[in-house]
């Protein structure tokens, strides 16, 4: 019995739009910056396809080097997480099955596919700070990490990106929350674990959601699409 076709998710069928409009106007700015007028798309499709088809797979390899993962492994999120002190109870977590990682070329990190970036709210941005309740309202509406992934990366401190252990524009250690897993505490105070790279080894510890969160507390969460070329099947030009 042949699987049924997964039908299409708006929101990320938008996502992919914006993403070719992004590209059109890269195309264009650069084009017209060397007063190139739209006859070059006439013959990119006519005389000069062949060139053309010639320089997409160079970048398309160069891509596919970039996505190559360095490290691979798996999760299982419906795991229980442990836990951050004695006595804390887990409030909140994302139970999302096995999930894979990858520590790819370009040096960052995805889960099944989805690049990790750091999120930030602009309330705990240019020198503002917002109340844990809060933002976490606010990172709820994301694709964000759980304590399972925290573990992981604890555990196998080699999947640990680069960029993460950078201090930030001030020179602080950046610590970075998992708001996929909330705890609570015996007298019902709330707490999301963080990591954060110091001296040569990747750190764990805890905050009380009523403490404030900075620019140097971002958000581990997966970008919302997944960069696979399944979308490239809706288009397929060349074979035309």
């Amino acid at each position: 019995m042949p699987a049924k076709k997964k039908g299409l998710n708006w929101k990320e069928v938008g996502q992919f739009v914006a993403a070719l409009v992004q590209l059109f106007t890269i195309v264009s700015a650069t084009f017209k910056k060397m007063k190139v007028d739209a006859e070059l798309i006439e013959w990119l499709i006519g005389s000069g396809k062949k060139f053309f088809i010639k320089k997409l797979q160079e970048i398309g390899d160069e891509f596919l080097q970039q996505m190559a993962p360095i490290l691979k492994g798996e999760i299982d999120t419906n795991i229980d997480p442990h836990l951050p002190f004695t006595g804390a109870l887990i409030e909140k977590h994302a139970r999302v099955g096995k999930v894979t990682i990858e520590l790819r070329a370009d040096g960052c990190l995805y889960i099944d596919g989805k690049k990790v970036i750091l999120y930030r709210s602009e309330r705990q941005m240019n020198g503002r700070v917002i109340k844990g309740h809060e933002l976490r309202t606010e990172v709820d509406g994301q694709l964000v990490l759980s304590a399972s992934i925290l573990d992981f990366l604890k555990t196998h401190q080699e999947f640990f990106p680069a960029e993460w252990k950078e201090k930030d524009g001030n020179g602080n250690i950046i610590c970075i929350f998992f708001w996929g897993t909330i705890y609570r505490s015996s007298v019902g105070s709330l707490y999301v674990r963080y990591l954060c790279w110091r001296e040569g080894a990747c750190y764990e510890d805890c905050l009380w959601l009523d403490y404030g969160w900075d620019s140097g507390n971002p958000a581990a969460v997966c970008a919302s699409i997944s960069l696979g070329l399944g979308y490239l099947d809706l288009l397929d030009p060349l074979n035309s």
